[in-house]
C-alpha cells in the first residue's frame, strides 16, 4: 500500500454510488487518495462513464485487478454485499455499505475472513458520522440515569422499493451503539404495515429504553431522535435540519449543528485513515454483524400472536374482546368474577360531559367515545329517567352564565327548569337544567361483555394473580401467576395490556418502564333509597356538592358527596397497600353526608340508607387542577401497553385503539 495515498476501488454507481464517487473525486482533487477505477455491471453502463470520466471503468472483477489496489468501496444494492465482501476480502481491504450482510451469520463470516486474511473490513454505518450524532456524543456520552429514547427514520411511500426496513433503515441501530457503548440485551419488534413499516423496541443495560419507527409512511421523511433523561431534560436531535432541541426546566435552546464535513465526506476520510493504519476505532464487521442481528431479531414473524390483559375490569375484558381477532388471549382476573373492583364500585353515568365543566378536553373524549360504546352495549344503558345538573349560588368553581356557555360550545343539549324545593333547594342553586344524560346497568353490561368474552374464546383465567413478569432478551414477556385455589404458573406472550387500574404502576416495577406521578383516593358511594316516585338523577356542580343517580333499575340511588367521600388520599410507594387495608374497615360516613347535604336536598331526611361501596379511585397529580379525567393508554415498548381509565364509556375506543396499532391491514 502506498502509505500517503492509499489506491481504492468504486463498486457501484447507483443512486448512492454516484455521491461516493463524487466525495472520492474530490479526496481525490486534495491528493488525499487515488480511484483505481470504477466497477459497473454492463457495458452499456461503462461505455456512458467512460464518455463522463478520466477514471478506468470494468465490469468484471477479477484477481489482478483486486491485487493493485489498496481499498475496495462497495456501494450496491444490500443482497450482494456479502457475496462481494467475500470475493474482494482475500485480495483488498473493503469498504462495504451498510447493511455488511442480510443475515447476522453471514456478517460473522465476513468478520472472520477479514481476521483470517489480516484486512480491514469497515461497514458503511455513516450516521455515527453525521455532526448532529457528534454533537450527540457530548450531551449524553456521560449521563448516568434513566434514558427514554424514541426515534423515528421514516422515507416517502413512492420511494418504496421493497426493501427490508430494518436492514435499509438500521442506521439508529448504529448511532445508538455508538453513543451507548453498550449492546441491547433485549430486541422486540412488529410491523405496523406489512413489510413497509415497522416498530422495535431496545433495551439496553443501566435502564435504558428505546421505540424506534422505520420504514416507509406517506409523503414523510423524518429522521428524529428524542432523548428524555431522567431528571426532566430532553434533547430533540433532528437529523434532516441538523438542529438539536434541548429542554430543561421549562426552557428550550436550539442548538443549529454545522454540516462540514457532510457525514460522507467524514466517513469517507475516516476510511482513508484506516487504510492508512491511522483509524482504529471504526465499525467493523462485529459492529456490523451486531446491527444485522438487531434487524434479524425485530423481524422475526409472530403467526399467531399471544396477548395478556391483566386486569378483568371494565377495560381489561373489552381489550381481550377487541384482541381476540388478532390472535389468542388470556385475561388474568385476581378474584374469583370479572369485574369487581372499580368497575363495580362506579356511579355508571353514561357521561356526555357535563360533569366535566373545567375540562372541555375530556368533553371532547366522551363525545368522540359514545358511538362506539354505545355500538357495542346500548342495551346496557338506562334512558327512562331525566338527569338534571345545577349550579350552586355559593362556592361554585363555574357561574351558571359559563356552563350554560360550555354546554352551547360543545353541542351539549339542555332545558332550564325548575325541581320540587323538596328535591332541589331554590335558594341554593342559580341555574337547573334538564339533560338526556343516561346510566349504564352494571348487571345488563356485565352480563353482555362475559357472553362476548365467550363467543371470542377469549381464556379467562379467574383467580389467577400476576405476581410478576420478566422481558426476555426475545423481547417475549413471562408471566408468573399464582392461583387463588393454590399452586402457580408461568406463561411468555408476545403482547401485555395492563388494565389494572389502582396497581398499574406494579406492572411498570416490574418491567422497569418509568412509573405514573399518582395519587390514590379511597372513596366511598353509598347506596340509598330516596323517596322519589320516578327515577331521576342530579349533580350539584362545581364544587364541594352533592350527586345521586339510579342504581341500574334496581330502584335505588348512588349518592356521593364531593368533600364527605373521599376518605383519605395518598401517594408514595405504599399508597396503594395503606388505603387498600383500610378499605376492608372504613366505616360509612352516610349520617354526615346527609346532615351536610339536607341544605340542598331536603327530602334526604327521610332517605333510606342500604349501604356502601369502597373503591380506590387513582388519578394523574396534575389532573387535580382542571377536573380532567382523561382515558390514558402508554405505550411502554416491546408490545406492553397500559391503560389508566377515565371513564367507563371510553372503554370500546381504548381497546380498539390498542388493537389498531397491532392490526397491520390498518395502513395497507
Amino acid at each position: 500500500m502506498s502509505k500517503i495515498v492509499p489506491r481504492v476501488l468504486l463498486i457501484g454507481v447507483g443512486r448512492f454510488g454516484v455521491s461516493h464517487l463524487d466525495v472520492l473525486q474530490k479526496l481525490q482533487s486534495q491528493k488525499l487518495l487515488s480511484i483505481s477505477g470504477v466497477v459497473v455491471k454492463t457495458k452499456e453502463k461503462k461505455r456512458e462513464l467512460e464518455k463522463e470520466l478520466a477514471i478506468p471503468v470494468y465490469t468484471q472483477l477479477t484477481p489482478t485487478l483486486l491485487r493493485n489496489v489498496d481499498g475496495v468501496d462497495i456501494v450496491t444494492p444490500y443482497p450482494t454485499h456479502y457475496s462481494l465482501t467475500k470475493k474482494i476480502l482475500p485480495y483488498a481491504n473493503v469498504f462495504v455499505e451498510k447493511p455488511i450482510a442480510e443475515k447476522e451469520k453471514e456478517a460473522l463470516e465476513l468478520a472472520r475472513l477479514a481476521k483470517k486474511y489480516k484486512k480491514t473490513l469497515m461497514v458503511g454505518h455513516i450516521y455515527r458520522y453525521h455532526p448532529v450524532t457528534q454533537k450527540l456524543r457530548k450531551l449524553i456520552g456521560h449521563h448516568k440515569g434513566r434514558i427514554r429514547v424514541e426515534g423515528e427514520f421514516i422515507s416517502p411511500l413512492d420511494t418504496y422499493r421493497g426493501e427490508n426496513p430494518s436492514l435499509e433503515k438500521l442506521h439508529f441501530f448504529d448511532v445508538l451503539d455508538y453513543l451507548l457503548e453498550k449492546k441491547p440485551i433485549s430486541i422486540w419488534g412488529h410491523y405496523l404495515d406489512p413489510k413497509r413499516f415497522l416498530e422495535v423496541s431496545l433495551r439496553y443495560p443501566r435502564k435504558i429504553d428505546v421505540v424506534l419507527k422505520l420504514g416507509w409512511r406517506r409523503n414523510e421523511k423524518i429522521r428524529r431522535l428524542v432523548f428524555s433523561l431522567e431528571g426532566g431534560q430532553v434533547i430533540e436531535a433532528d437529523f434532516t435540519n441538523n438542529i438539536i432541541n434541548i429542554t430543561k426546566n421549562g426552557r428550550r435552546k436550539t442548538v443549529v449543528v454545522d454540516n462540514k464535513p457532510t457525514s460522507l465526506e467524514g466517513e469517507l476520510l475516516a476510511w482513508r485513515d484506516v487504510l492508512l493504519g491511522k483509524n482504529k476505532q471504526f465499525p467493523d464487521g462485529l459492529t456490523g454483524s451486531r446491527m444485522v442481528r438487531i434487524a434479524n431479531r425485530s423481524t422475526q414473524t409472530i403467526k399467531k400472536p399471544r396477548f395478556a390483559v391483566i386486569g378483568g375490569g371494565l377495560f381489561g375484558a373489552v381489550t381481550a374482546i377487541k384482541l381476540s381477532s388478532l390472535g389468542e388471549v388470556h385475561l388474568f382476573e385476581r378474584h374469583k368474577d370479572l369485574m369487581t373492583e372499580a368497575s363495580w364500585a362506579n356511579q355508571y353515568r353514561h357521561h356526555m360531559g357535563y360533569h366535566y365543566s373545567l375540562s372541555p378536553e375530556t368533553i371532547k373524549e366522551i363525545k368522540v367515545a359514545t358511538k362506539d360504546f354505545e355500538s357495542y352495549y346500548e342495551k346496557s344503558i338506562v334512558r327512562d329517567f331525566p338527569a338534571y345538573y345545577a349550579v350552586a349560588k355559593h362556592d361554585s368553581q363555574v357561574s351558571s352564565r359559563e356552563f350554560l356557555s360550555l354546554c352551547k360550545k360543545m353541542g351539549l343539549p339542555y332545558k332550564q327548569i325548575k325541581l320540587p324545593k323538596e328535591v332541589l333547594n331554590p335558594d341554593e342553586v342559580s341555574l337547573t337544567v334538564r339533560t338526556p344524560e343516561a346510566v349504564i346497568d352494571y348487571e345488563c353490561l356485565k352480563n353482555d361483555i362475559t357472553k362476548d368474552l365467550k363467543g371470542k374464546k377469549v381464556k379467562v383465567c379467574l383467580g389467577h394473580r400476576v405476581t410478576g413478569i420478566r422481558l426476555l432478551e426475545s423481547g417475549e414477556k413471562k408471566l408468573d401467576i399464582r392461583l387463588l385455589a393454590g399452586g402457580a404458573t408461568s406463561k411468555k406472550f408476545d403482547y401485555v395490556v395492563n388494565a389494572t387500574y389502582a396497581n398499574c404502576n406494579q406492572f411498570c416495577e416490574w418491567l422497569d418502564f418509568p412509573a405514573r406521578d399518582l395519587e390514590w383516593r379511597l372513596k366511598e358511594i353509598a347506596i340509598v333509597r330516596l323517596p322519589i316516585k320516578k327515577p331521576i338523577a342530579l349533580m350539584i356542580i362545581n364544587g364541594p356538592f352533592s350527586t345521586f343517580v339510579p342504581l341500574g333499575r334496581t330502584g335505588l340511588y348512588t349518592f356521593g358527596d364531593i368533600p364527605l367521600s373521599i376518605h383519605e388520599i395518598r401517594t408514595g410507594k405504599n399508597a396503594l397497600k395503606i388505603l387498600d387495608k383500610k378499605r376492608k374497615t372504613t366505616k360509612s360516613r352516610w349520617m354526615a353526608m346527609q346532615k351536610r347535604c339536607l341544605k340542598w336536598h331536603p327530602m334526604l331526611k327521610k332517605a333510606e340508607y342500604v349501604g356502601s361501596m369502597f373503591v380506590i379511585l387513582t388519578i394523574e397529580r396534575g389532573e387535580k387542577a382542571n377536573d380532567a379525567r382523561p382515558t390514558q393508554v402508554t405505550y411502554h415498548g416491546f408490545g406492553c401497553y397500559s391503560i389508566l381509565s377515565g371513564k367507563l364509556i371510553t372503554a370500546v375506543t381504548v381497546a380498539k385503539k390498542i388493537a389498531g396499532t397491532i392490526d397491520n391491514s390498518q395502513f395497507v
